[in-house]
């Protein structure tokens, strides 16, 4: 799997995603900026989803690469 990396909205440079953790009946992480301390929290769920819809656009975005060179 390769690496996202995530930019903060607040400055531009990189999120990190912290560790799950479990509140009213569902699974949260804390997305966290490394520069300025932004942090976010969204459902396990939601991120993972996210995440999926930006590697498919990767992939489609790469197979365009393979057939149409320019």
């Amino acid at each position: 799997m390769r690496s996202i990396r995530l930019q903060c909205s607040n400055c531009g440079q990189q999120k990190f995603i912290g560790a799950s953790y479990y509140a009213n009946g569902t699974y949260y992480v804390d997305l966290t900026c490394v520069v300025c301390g932004d942090t976010r929290d969204i459902e396990v769920k939601k991120l993972e989803a996210f995440l999926k819809n930006i590697e498919q656009k990767n992939r489609l975005k790469n197979d365009n690469k393979k057939t149409n060179p320019k």
